[in-house]
């Protein structure tokens, strides 16, 4: 057999040589796999990494998560179960497709843009499409505030390149701000975080982070009556300068990458009700008056017009056909199937004529 070899390695040298080489690298190269999955495995055990909160629910995924609707009146999610799909990118589907044609639309949003609280077939992102003949996409998800969608633009949508970005939030920014006076020292909220604090490796789910919206909305009562006769003060100028950073941030990141930035205000029922739900109380827990929170709302939605016009962007103002007419919304936020249809067709009317203008 040792003669066998030894005539083998005479007649063939040269092969036999590579063989070897090869083997013996592909061996190396196994072991090193090995050994650092073991190693990112023991580094996200002990929690040494951290992330970037994108503010996404998972890709390809479908959701049904069941609602105690007796714990709030004013539930915001007026159905007994939230159920949605996402695909492979994380937007929530439907997405509205067009054969032939790559201009593509990205809604970018709090729950007002992902209205999981409708029918898929019912949400203004799908029936602008429709309306348009244009690719939608939505990327709104409730909880979000302007970072979140900043973070999703970076991480995973400028990869698309979608011709149009539309960004909507106002109240979760709201929330945010009026607590902390930035976006990062928010302890419900933190933009990075570790894998140390992950439960398991669930955390990364809808489901989880829309029971946690849950367990937020449905277990501060006490809260609420602690800070209600509190006098909080609150530097306005510092919130409204750091959410026009915010805004400037969004605009300069599209900008940037060759994307369309639009902002659209916010359309509410809080000027005509003049008194704030418990749920949005539920969710503020700041100690700030209906007064105070409705005014810093509206100047808000004026933040977007003027910034857009400062920086020369398109802006649709939902706020202005929308606001303060009741047959549009089931509350102070949440739009009916009708409401969701009127803003696709403003959507769908204003970018069609600044389109065909530009």
């Amino acid at each position: 057999m040792n003669k066998e070899k030894a005539q083998l390695f005479e007649r063939n040298p040269k092969t036999t040589i590579i063989v070897f080489f090869v083997v013996v690298s592909t061996v190396i190269l196994c072991l090193s796999e090995f050994y650092l999955g073991q190693s990112k495995t023991k580094m996200i055990r002990k929690g040494n990494s951290r992330y970037v909160d994108l503010g996404e629910p998972s890709p390809n995924s479908h959701i049904n998560l069941k609602l105690d609707t007796n714990s709030s009146p004013d539930l915001f999610i007026l159905n007994d179960s939230l159920e949605f799909e996402t695909d492979k990118n994380g937007f929530i589907k439907p997405s509205f497709l067009k054969e032939n044609n790559n201009t593509s639309i990205v809604f970018l949003g709090d729950g007002t843009t992902a209205n999981l609280h409708l029918k898929p077939e019912d949400r203004f992102t799908y029936l602008t499409g429709k309306n348009l003949q244009l690719n939608t996409f939505n990327a709104g998800f409730p909880g979000n505030d302007i970072i979140h969608s900043i973070n999703r633009l970076i991480g995973t949508i400028i990869p698309l390149k979608p011709k149009y970005v539309l960004l909507m939030h106002t109240l979760n920014d709201l929330i945010i701000l009026t607590e902390n006076g930035n976006y990062w020292d928010y302890e419900k909220n933190q933009k990075v975080k570790s894998f140390e604090s992950l439960e398991n490796e669930n955390d990364f789910s809808s489901l989880l982070t829309l029971k946690k919206i849950r367990s937020t909305l449905f277990n501060q009562t006490k809260e609420i009556e602690e800070t209600k006769n509190q006098t909080i003060k609150i530097d306005t100028s510092l919130i409204y300068k750091n959410y026009r950073s915010a805004l400037l941030t969004f605009i300069a990141v599209c900008k940037d990458w060759h994307i369309t930035p639009i902002l659209m205000t916010q359309a509410n029922l809080l000027d005509s009700t003049k008194n704030i739900s418990n749920l949005l109380k539920l969710s503020l827990n700041n100690g700030l008056t209906d007064e105070e929170i409705i005014a810093i709302h509206r100047r808000f939605n004026s933040l977007i017009i003027q910034t857009a016009k400062s920086q020369s962007i398109h802006y649709i103002d939902l706020d202005q056909h929308l606001s303060n007419q009741p047959q549009y919304f089931y509350n102070e936020l949440a739009l009916k199937p009708e409401g969701s249809k009127y803003v696709s067709t403003i959507i769908s009317d204003s970018l069609s004529i600044w389109i065909n203008e530009n």
